[in-house]
């Protein structure tokens, strides 16, 4: 679910997300595993965080080394969510009025940022960078990687107590309003203009459970992401479950739960339909001729010369279109085989009454290969060869 920008100092999108860790390089390997990407040795250089560079919500995983140097600096003060904003002392400010900043913003070279809690005591961050606070990457531009499981952040879940106080809170920080109708749910979207949404979830508090699961990555398969990393030894803390949005739930090497969801509608790099048949020919006007005169094609582009190939669809506009390509004789093959003597068909065609077709083809001179017979519970059927010697099958259904 997304929004249209909105005019505050925060923006409206979680730029990043933290994972809390104690050991770095272990942390960034089992992650570049989990994702299929690898590792990137120069952010391993004695600094307290790792990031990855993906799309739409970046990931930071953070071991708070330098957090601990600081004598005023408390553990509950780890941020789940970093916002962007363009001016750190207007969102200082805007902020004090809806939550408890935890800093003043501390200012490095090319950034600043402070962290704050909200009303259930969970903390944010908010950073401005004069380059990229967290990652505004094209969400179309995910990077390949071996795994199934696509580096994508889908969403944030943040555990809340009471919905409806959560929901008009952190609605209130955004900008946004508050779908009253929509707090009796376990969970809330609350939308973000790009990357991923904010799930507020009440089921922990529900259920009476102490763990929470703070994120979930994309996928496209959720059997083959679930083959992926139990082939891989990682630990799983909750098998495949639920139905339309399916997912299952790991635990990292320091605990963190992290969730692998595939959602209700059909996986995307699936082939989802034919786009086109393509037969060669050694007369193009010929078959040309044959496929529109007397199979009832429709010639694309009547206006182009009938040359070196021609796209036909059917009176319908149903089904692949056909590509009509001239060969020369000594290129040219028909498009079936044989399996004992007996010739199999390789394109298969629908018409609404065969015996009528079987009458066009006859008249036409056509050499028929079967007349037309019938097969409960398929219909109808007649086989036929083109003029260019390719076997067709015309079924009735």
């Amino acid at each position: 679910m997304k929004t249209s920008a909105n005019k505050i100092p925060i923006q409206n999108r979680v730029a990043s997300i933290f994972v809390h860790v104690t050991d770095l390089r272990r942390a960034a390997e089992w992650y570049s595993e989990l994702l299929g990407l690898p590792v990137k040795e120069e952010r391993l250089n004695g600094g307290p965080v790792y990031w990855f560079d993906i799309p739409g919500t970046g990931l930071i995983l953070d071991n708070n080394a330098n957090n601990r140097l600081n004598p005023d600096w408390r553990e509950e003060m780890k941020p789940l969510i970093m916002f962007s904003c363009e001016d750190i002392d207007e969102a200082y400010a805007y902020v004090t009025e809806h939550g408890e900043p935890l800093m003043k913003p501390e200012h490095h070279p090319g950034m600043a940022y402070f962290n704050f809690l909200d009303p259930d005591g969970r903390a944010y961050m908010v950073c401005w960078s004069n380059g990229v606070a967290g990652s505004e990457l094209d969400e179309s531009n995910e990077p390949l990687t071996t795994s199934p499981i696509r580096p994508r952040i889908g969403g944030v879940f943040v555990n809340v107590r009471n919905m409806k106080s959560a929901a008009k809170w952190i609605s209130g920080l955004l900008g946004l309003a508050c779908r009253e109708e929509d707090t009796i749910q376990s969970i809330y979207t609350v939308p973000t203009t790009t990357g991923a949404a904010i799930l507020l979830d009440d089921n922990r508090f529900r259920q009476g459970e102490n763990y929470e699961i703070p994120f979930m990555f994309a996928c496209d398969d959720i059997e083959a992401a679930f083959q992926y990393v139990s082939e891989k030894g990682m630990d799983v803390f909750h098998g495949i479950e639920g139905i339309g949005v399916k997912f299952f739930t790991l635990r990292d090497p320091d605990n963190n739960l992290v969730m692998v969801c595939q959602d209700g509608e059909e996986p995307s790099g699936i082939i989802d339909g034919y786009t086109l048949v393509q037969l060669p020919v050694r007369d193009l006007p010929r078959a040309v001729s044959f496929y529109r005169d007397v199979l009832g094609f429709i010639l694309e582009h009547p206006e182009r010369p009938i040359e070196e190939h021609a796209f036909l669809r059917t009176l319908s506009g149903q089904g692949p279109g056909l590509h009509l390509l001239e060969v020369e004789s000594d290129e040219y093959k028909h498009d079936h085989w044989y399996r004992g003597e007996q010739p199999v068909h390789g394109l298969e065609l629908h018409s609404r009454d065969v015996r009528a077709l079987h009458r066009r083809l006859v008249r036409a001179g056509i050499r028929i290969e079967a007349e037309p017979y019938f097969v409960e519970p398929c219909g109808g059927y007649v086989k036929f060869y083109d003029p260019d010697g390719h076997l067709i099958c015309v079924n009735q259904s």
